[in-house]
């Protein structure tokens, strides 16, 4: 079992209004663009819905505990699974969040297993990949607009008993 790891967080935060992209200048708009790919405007609802998250373990996931949701730790993977209801239908959204100094391994276990939860709703889930340091608007209003990522070697090595 493991115990609660102690983090010095690096926190992510989501403006409380929203912006005009068109503000910014043509090539911030570009590289911002890029580097959140598809998902920059995805905005389906208001991130309210219920989430289930897991991290790549040996290739598997292992179930996070609720108490530790919105926390992401720069040497893992993770999948969330985000469902919501919208014109009275069930949707889902499997994002892979992907550490930056997660293992190509632990990157590709992750993107498996979110194809694999597609599958399991019959291919009806969006899946979205998202990159530490890159997650797109959508993903943190989920976590009220804040997450929490650390650097690897607190994950590794600063672990206490509770």
């Amino acid at each position: 079992m493991r115990s609660n790891p102690l983090v010095v967080p690096l926190t992510a935060a989501m403006p409380e209004e929203d912006f005009d992209p068109s503000s910014l200048h043509t090539s911030r708009l570009r590289l911002l663009a890029k580097n959140s790919g598809h998902a920059f405007g995805f905005m389906p609802d208001n991130g309210t819905g219920s989430v289930e998250i897991w991290r790549v373990e040996n290739f598997e996931l292992v179930p996070v505990d609720p108490e530790n949701y919105g926390f992401f730790f720069g040497g893992d993977s993770y999948v969330v699974k985000y469902t919501y209801e919208k014109n009275n239908r069930q949707n889902i959204i499997i994002y892979y969040w992907q550490g930056r100094e997660s293992t190509q391994d632990e990157r590709a276990a992750a993107a498996i297993h979110a194809v694999r939860l597609d599958n399991e709703v019959n291919g009806k889930a969006v899946q979205v990949r998202v990159t530490q340091g890159n997650e797109p608007r959508h993903f943190l209003r989920i976590f009220k607009g804040r997450i929490s990522s650390s650097l690897p070697w607190f994950h590794t090595f600063l672990y206490f008993d509770s």
